[in-house]
């Protein structure tokens, strides 16, 4: 396989055919047992074939039966800057043995559940349009806090806080259905203690036809 064959989507991410090049690591304090193992990862550095990249990432990590737990978690790529007290990432319980959903159901955006609380952080809209490629030409920086929970296809926000631009804030629980496909996803949402400035809004880029 070529790794340096572009992917086969025109944008973004194709997240049945990932491929991660010039992976670059330290891991230190690693700590096995029977139960768990525990270490710290530090400047870490990835590049997908899709044109991502992460520059420095960061975090303690437990690796255990239930699944994987990142502790104060610092990453930044050449657009964003994401850090969060905690993200604990386990395999979907909707998807079992004695489950409804059949093993065929299991894709990327659905075998796993992330239960993640984030400090106030930084995301562009440029990193965030290789996971939805719907988003690509947006650039807009925006400012996030807060609580995230489910899976990609069924992403629920609690208490999060977005401010674009100067003067718009938005406090708000989310749930977002059907990503990473923007098309087809349903977005449900209650908002409270808003402030909206219509230059902000004027100045947002909108994607490219």
């Amino acid at each position: 396989k070529d790794i340096n064959a572009k992917d086969t989507l025109v944008n973004g991410m194709n997240f049945d055919d990932l491929e991660v090049t010039k992976l670059n690591l330290s891991v230190v304090n690693f700590h096995h047992t029977d139960s768990a193992t525990t270490f710290f990862l530090d400047n870490a550095s990835i590049y997908e074939k899709s044109g991502f990249a992460i520059g420095d990432l960061r975090f303690g990590g437990r690796i255990d039966s239930t699944g994987f737990e990142l502790s104060n978690l610092t990453l930044v790529s050449n657009h964003s800057h994401v850090e969060a007290n905690r993200i604990r990432i386990f395999k979907n319980k909707l998807f079992g043995v004695d489950s409804l959903y059949s093993e065929k159901s299991l894709t990327l955006t659905n075998r796993y559940v992330i239960d993640g609380d984030f400090k106030e952080s930084m995301v562009s809209l440029t990193d965030l349009s290789y996971a939805i490629p719907e988003l690509w030409g947006m650039n807009e920086p925006i400012l996030f806090s807060g609580g995230i929970k489910g899976s990609l296809s069924n992403l629920k926000f609690k208490k999060i806080n977005f401010k674009i631009g100067k003067e718009t804030q938005v406090n708000a629980d989310l749930e977002l259905q059907g990503l990473p496909v923007w098309n087809n996803t349903f977005i449900f949402f209650k908002l409270y203690n808003n402030t909206f400035n219509f230059n902000d809004l004027a100045a947002i880029r909108l994607p490219d036809s």
